[in-house]
């Protein structure tokens, strides 16, 4: 006995609203987790973000302020991302802030490690906020 008689199906026009209410699919959506290159960036979940552009420290402080853009960080020579969830956000700010500098500010004064922010976006308008580590 089919359990579903009695059971409405969808009309075409709910099934198109539906289909509409859906966000836009990146093609390349899925093709790597975790990973970044230099114009791509898969983030664990296997969403693809594009357009990288090296930002200012202060406009990080703007990014970070925001809680709908996500943070991550990117080692060199490791193509794989750290990600941070919004409850380790504020201690990993503290601790990557104090060292942000501009994109070809070259190694930090003094050595040690520094961080270049970079914005990351998604067709959807998604933001994302890599700090590439510099040592």
């Amino acid at each position: 006995m089919d359990s579903r008689r009695g059971a409405s199906k969808p009309s075409f026009a709910d099934i198109v609203a539906a289909e509409r209410a859906r966000p836009a699919a990146d093609p390349q959506d899925g093709r790597a987790r975790n990973r970044v290159t230099a114009h791509q960036l898969w983030d664990d979940s296997g969403r693809r973000w594009s357009q990288p552009a090296e930002i200012t420290p202060a406009d990080a402080d703007r990014l970070i302020a925001d809680d709908t853009v996500r943070l991550g960080l990117c080692r060199p020579g490791d193509r794989r991302l750290e990600w941070f969830t919004t409850d380790e956000r504020k201690t990993a700010w503290r601790r990557f802030r104090p060292r942000l500098q501009e994109f070809g500010a070259g190694i930090p004064p003094g050595g040690g490690i520094g961080y270049v922010p970079q914005l990351w976006t998604r067709a959807d308008g998604s933001r994302l906020l890599l700090l590439q580590v510099l040592c």
